[in-house]
């Protein structure tokens, strides 16, 4: 999950060892709907782990759109190629 107000009151709370059961509650207080859905990340559970493998880099935004430019005109080259054969 990424980092925000719920996981700083959960860890916060493993580090006084708070009771399992208070831990448990914190945890069920918030919900991915309150994130995806509501746009609510400060509280909610935003879940980042499936496709952060795949992020080698962070470049500007301007040298990102000339990467998608590239690759959409590459795949899009594919395509007329298939579409000859």
């Amino acid at each position: 999950m990424l980092k925000n107000k719920l996981t700083e009151r959960y860890a916060a709370a493993e580090a006084v060892a708070a009771p399992k059961e208070e831990r448990e509650n914190l945890f069920k207080s918030s919900t991915l709907k309150q994130a995806a859905l509501e746009g609510n990340i400060d509280e909610g559970k935003v879940e980042i782990g499936q496709a952060i493998g795949l992020i080698d880099d962070l470049p500007p935004a301007g040298e990102l759109v000339r990467r998608l430019v590239a690759d959409c005109a590459a795949a899009l080259a594919r395509l007329q190629k298939l579409q000859g054969a």
